[in-house]
């Protein structure tokens, strides 16, 4: 009987489907890697443009509930400042402005940060301001309320005016796959969101307002 010679790959066979596997994968990686970190900046940016709306809808609500204590405030202030009132009323009148005070919630420029559990009034760097937890569970209340999962995200907001300038969004606190609105993002941040510079987020005069 004949033996039936076996054939199989060769080493130089071996090494190039190796090296074409190789290559294959150097661009496939890279290029997969882009794309789930486009959809996840897309999806922070969908969530950025939902809160955005939600602020703003409160910020009017919070002007129009702020303009009497506002009017109260200036009528104490004039108080204070004329010179025919006696030092009881300019005292009376320092401790109303103060009490009035401590029922506004929004102020000139405000900034406002959720990190998953609890929302508060911040400076820009997201350093908790100790306002009244009252009224950031309102607020935290009211934003979140529009969202399907807001412990799933955390975010950023910028008001100014009763005006939101800006919100940014991501995952979580590490994450810098980080969404905006109105000025939406494509790349991803070199910042976390802690320290991610609200001004780049938010439109300049002769930028169009975004739509989508």
């Amino acid at each position: 009987m004949k033996r039936k010679n076996k054939k199989g790959f060769t080493l130089m066979e071996l090494i190039i489907v190796i090296a074409i596997i190789g290559i294959l994968t150097a661009i496939l990686i890279p290029t997969w890697h882009y794309f789930i970190m486009q959809g996840r900046i897309k999806s922070q940016n969908n969530s950025s443009r939902v809160i955005f709306n939600a602020a703003q809808t409160e910020c009017i609500r919070y002007k129009f509930k702020d303009r009497e204590l506002n009017a109260d405030i200036k009528r104490q202030q004039d108080i204070i400042n004329n010179p025919s009132e006696d030092a009881t009323a300019k005292a009376d009148a320092s401790a109303k402005i103060l009490a009035d005070q401590a029922k506004l919630y929004i102020d000139a420029d405000f900034y406002f940060y959720w990190d998953g559990e609890k929302g508060y009034a911040c400076d820009v760097n997201c350093t908790d301001l100790a306002k009244d937890a009252d009224l950031n569970a309102e607020f935290t209340k009211a934003l979140n309320k529009t969202m399907d999962t807001p412990d799933k995200v955390v975010y950023k907001i910028h008001i100014k005016d009763y005006k939101v300038q800006s919100v940014v969004c991501a995952l979580n606190e590490n994450d810098r796959s980080i969404g905006s609105y109105p000025v939406q993002r494509h790349e991803r941040s070199d910042e976390k969101i802690k320290s991610f510079d609200m001004s780049v987020a938010e439109l300049s005069e002769s930028t169009p307002e975004a739509t989508t």
